[in-house]
């Protein structure tokens, strides 16, 4: 919270839109941090440092749909967690990069499951 009010207070632009920004996100951080489990995913970035941010994500996705699928629920988390101040915490070698937190929990409740697209919105034919 105080990395983010920093962040914010530093910021250029209006007072008071900063206020109502800071209120927002400190709301935001505050339901995530009710979860009982805040999972923090590291790579390793000594081999394919290209790479590795790709392979977190998919680590990340893979945990998230294994939640899902036990009924838990989950974000993908990044702003709210500086990299420098993870690693400072937990102590992890600068050899590792923060891909992101991932906080499980049980959802008050699940948000409604959108409309279907039809398969025309979502694909787009061209001819040469």
């Amino acid at each position: 919270e105080r990395w983010m009010r920093d962040r914010i207070e530093a910021s250029e632009g209006d007072p008071e839109a900063r206020a109502e920004r800071l209120n927002d996100v400190i709301a935001h951080l505050e339901k995530i941090l009710t979860a009982p489990v805040l999972i923090f995913i590291f790579v390793d970035a000594s081999s394919y440092p290209e790479l590795v941010a790709y392979e977190g994500a998919l680590a990340a996705e893979n945990l998230m749909l294994a939640a899902r699928a036990l009924g838990y629920g989950t974000s993908f988390q990044t702003t709210m967690f500086p990299e420098d101040a993870v690693r400072d915490h937990f102590n992890v070698s600068k050899r590792f990069r923060f891909i992101c937190a991932v906080p499980v929990g049980l959802p008050v409740e699940w948000p409604p499951t959108p409309p279907k697209k039809q398969l025309r919105e979502l694909v787009r034919y061209e001819r040469m």
